[in-house]
Order: C-alpha cells, then structure tokens, then sequence
C-alpha cells in the first residue's frame, strides 16, 4: 500500500496541489464550497424528512429532495474530486491518520447509502415508510455531520 500512496504522492497533479500556493489555497476553498453545499443540502432535507416522518413538517419530503438533492450531489462532487487532489498532495502522510481513513469510510458509506437509496425510492423517500425514512435521515444526520468534524480534526492531527 505505500507503494500506491507514494505514487500517487509523485503525480503531477499532487506535485501541483503542493507548489502552487494560491492554486492549493484556491482548491481548498473550493473544497470547503462543496462540503457547503453537501452538509448545508442534507441537514435541512434530513431535517423535513424526520419531521414529515413524525407528521410535523411543513415541507413535503418529496418536494424539499426536488431542490436540495442536486446541490448534495453537486457538493459532493465538488468536495471529493478536490479532497482527492489534496489528499494525493500529502497522500503517505494522510493514509496514516486514523481520522482520515474514519472521514474516507463515512463519505464511502454516506454516499453508497444515498445512492442505493435513490436507486430503490427516487425522491420519495416516503415509500420506504415513515420509520425507516426517519431512522435514514437521522443517520445521514450523524454520519454527514461526523464527517464534516473529522475533516477539521485533520487540520489538529495531521
């Protein structure tokens, strides 16, 4: 394994992402501009979605996933393709943190989730009933929220 993460460490592209200065500074900012619009998507539609479980939202479900669900897509997006760049930049180094390989699971799984999810139920999330759309959505909740913490402990730890 430190073969890859040295290989990938002595790519061009990681090469770029540890020399250009403003260039690493501009792809962090874009980085933090997609975790914005993934975490600032799906809290509020995990949000209606546990309160249209329980019979208090205001929002149908459906109609909130209509709006925030491609700007969660277009986030992640965004944060993994530029998290990816910055990880190759250092990549034997952040191979090795344990809240990296937690943040790398937790995005893994959060997405595999969403997306199996969409597969089965499309938006209407409301088809896989109001237990399991809440149980799902509160989970997401942690989950996204989890990953959004131990992105900023990297800053700490590494």
């Amino acid at each position: 394994m430190d073969e890859l993460w040295a290989a990938l460490q002595a790519s061009p592209v990681a090469a770029w992402a540890r020399s250009a200065r403003w260039g690493y500074a501009a792809l962090n900012g874009a980085h933090i501009v997609g975790i914005a619009l993934l975490v600032g998507a799906m809290v509020p539609l995990n949000l209606v979605r546990i309160g249209a479980a329980l019979g208090v939202g205001r929002i149908p479900a459906e109609t909130a996933a209509r709006l925030l669900v491609p700007f969660a897509g277009a986030g992640l997006v965004l944060a993994v393709g530029t998290g990816a760049v910055m990880f190759a930049a250092r990549a034997g180094e952040y191979a090795a943190l344990g809240v990296v390989q937690a943040k790398l699971a937790l995005v893994g799984a959060g997405t595999l989730i969403a997306l199996a999810l969409h597969a089965r139920h499309g938006r209407d999330m409301q088809r896989a009933g109001p237990r399991r759309t809440a149980a799902h959505a509160a989970l997401s909740l942690v989950m996204w929220l989890t990953v959004l913490g131990l992105g900023r402990l990297i800053a700490f730890v590494g």
